[in-house]
């Protein structure tokens, strides 16, 4: 049986090109979630697949794309749920971009591949009330841990990072002290309390940076970096973590890189 082809049909013989087969399965899942309403169930993978005529992978593939723009939920066992829209009212004009990054390392990880040396300074630890926006992504959690920690590269402070974990998981006490280690992973962490970790989103902006977040960075307080606010997602669509991040833009870049296909 010939693979399934994911390129446009060509237009050679005067033949009228055809969606792609990833397209015509995001065009089926889109139809769908425009006649549902927010908490809808979605068909199964294959009844999907039957729908849109196309192949188990491919349907995946365009689920995955709705997930990571936050479409649909994923609930491990239950199933593929629209999601109900953000709060505050309407759609934003812009969407926002999310990307997959399925087989990335760690970031220590990637950085003793490029041929550097990362280690973990300043690592402070405390009980906290969740701030605003970690209190809307996490909501019922009276206090949080915070876990403030600065990634060195090559000795030269490069990342701050600011973790606020749940207190609790399955009923018992979450201890963060481990993330003390330079090869210490958030989701490997929170895996080895009880939550399972499927999905992180970044939101990144310039900010700013604070008389104490310069400190740490060896700047100077107003200095423009990237910044990211992170959310982790549990295997029932919940946000089970969250995390501020401040770039040293001299010492860490972030580039997207966009393959095309021929």
């Amino acid at each position: 049986m010939a693979a399934e082809s994911d390129a446009t049909t060509s237009n050679a013989r005067g033949r009228t090109p055809r969606p792609s087969k990833t397209a015509q399965a995001a065009e089926t899942i889109r139809a769908l979630l425009a006649a549902g309403r927010p908490g809808d169930r979605l068909p199964t993978e294959t009844e999907l697949a039957r729908l849109a005529g196309v192949s188990r992978v491919t349907i995946r593939e365009a689920l995955d794309a709705f997930w990571y723009e936050g479409a649909i939920v994923r609930r491990w066992g239950s199933g593929t749920f629209i999601s109900s829209p953000p709060a505050g009212g309407s759609s934003p004009q812009v969407r926002n971009l999310y990307i997959g990054t399925r087989g990335v390392p760690s970031l220590p990880e990637e950085i003793r591949r490029q041929g550097s040396t990362p280690r973990v300074s300043g690592f402070a630890v405390d009980r906290i009330p969740p701030p605003r926006w970690v209190a809307d992504e996490m909501p019922g959690h009276e206090e949080v841990w915070r876990v403030r920690r600065l990634l060195l590269i090559d000795e030269v402070p490069s990342v701050l990072m600011t973790d606020f974990l749940p207190t609790t998981s399955v009923g018992a006490a979450i201890e963060p002290f481990a993330l003390s280690r330079p090869e210490a992973d958030l989701p490997r962490f929170l895996s080895s309390v009880g939550i399972r970790i499927v999905k992180q989103e970044a939101t990144l902006e310039a900010v700013a940076l604070s008389p104490f977040q310069a400190e740490q960075l060896g700047l100077t307080a107003g200095t423009p970096v990237m910044a990211a606010r992170q959310r982790a997602f549990d295997d029932t669509g919940v946000v089970a973590a969250c995390a501020e991040i401040q770039y040293r833009d001299d010492r860490f870049r972030t580039v997207l890189i966009r393959a095309l296909r021929d």
